[in-house]
């Protein structure tokens, strides 16, 4: 092998590592530094100002593109306080939080750290809604380490993370 082969292919691994691990160096406020493909759970909460409360619960995963830091949970079960389950003759009548009646709900975080300081913006997609797309600016609160933010001025949202992990492929 060349010489100028070895220098291009030390380059080129040279900069795989820089994308991959790019996310690791750079402070992220609360959302998790971790490298390509990792998972993260994540629990999310909204509470509007109807009185309804919602509660998702999920995995993302972790991907960097171009100064871009991504967390992405395709779908999810979220659930409602105004969707009632009879739960039979062991319990109270009914109970909110209805199991069998969720929607499937998609959320991205995306961070941009070309940004100061950087920027962060959550999207949500409504899958049982026909895909509809919802996105806010969201906000680190250092305190608690939870991601917030509001949307449509009628509903707060909260995002928690669990301990991140690497789920390695079966070959």
């Amino acid at each position: 092998m060349s010489l100028r082969k070895l220098v291009r292919m030390s380059v080129i691994r040279a900069a795989a590592m820089l994308l991959t691990l790019t996310p690791m160096a750079l402070h992220a406020d609360c959302l998790p530094s971790v490298p390509n493909g990792w998972s993260i759970p994540f629990t999310m909460s909204s509470h509007g100002i109807h009185h309804v409360v919602s509660d998702t619960t999920g995995t993302f995963t972790s991907s960097f593109f171009f100064g871009t830091a991504y967390f992405t949970a395709t779908k999810n079960r979220q659930l409602f306080s105004d969707r009632l389950a009879n739960c039979g003759q062991w319990c109270f009548p009914y109970q909110p939080f209805d199991y069998a009646k969720a929607d499937s709900i998609g959320v991205q975080i995306a961070q941009n750290f070309f940004m100061s300081p950087p920027s962060k913006s959550v999207t949500l997609t409504l899958n049982s809604w026909g895909g509809g797309r919802l996105s806010f600016d969201a906000r680190c609160d250092p305190d608690t380490n939870l991601l917030y933010g509001s949307l449509n001025r009628d509903t707060m949202l909260v995002i928690s993370f669990g301990t991140p992990y690497y789920d390695q492929p079966l070959h």
